[in-house]
């Protein structure tokens, strides 16, 4: 059975998962000025991850 708990101990793996699956979706980067996360409680920790991580590894 899936957990709040144990989903957040596997995030970085669920996370590398769809970083290793990913496929081009033939959109340019220098198409956008903003990217938008949201989430609610719960839901807004996958965006604040998120966020930092594209922070720390994005130009």
């Amino acid at each position: 059975m899936i957990t709040h708990e144990s989903s957040l101990e596997n995030f970085k793996e669920q996370f590398e998962y769809v970083l290793d699956n990913y496929s081009n979706h033939g959109l340019d980067v220098n198409d956008f000025d903003n990217i938008v996360l949201g989430g609610l409680g719960g839901s807004g920790i996958g965006a604040v991850l998120a966020k930092n991580w594209f922070f720390d590894n994005s130009g």
